[in-house]
């Protein structure tokens, strides 16, 4: 992931979360997928209640069809 490389090679303290990859769940700083924030907030998973800033890329998303649902989820 091109994010994750530029995040962890400026701050060290990133992780990676997406459907094939988790590296470094405890870091500070997370990069996943909207799909896997998603799914964290419908679990009330514990790492949702830590969140101080959620930032969303790839913001034309919201447009597609198929995962278009899913980020307006993830916003509301």
């Amino acid at each position: 992931n091109q994010k994750y490389r530029e995040l962890h090679e400026e701050f060290h303290d990133v992780g990676l979360m997406t459907g094939d990859v988790t590296l470094n769940p405890s870091a500070s700083c997370l990069i996943m997928t909207t799909e896997i924030l998603r799914s964290m907030l419908y679990r009330g998973s514990e790492i949702t209640r830590e969140v101080a800033w959620v930032i969303f890329d790839e913001i034309h998303y919201l447009r597609d069809k198929e995962r278009g649902v899913i980020w307006e989820e993830t916003i509301i």
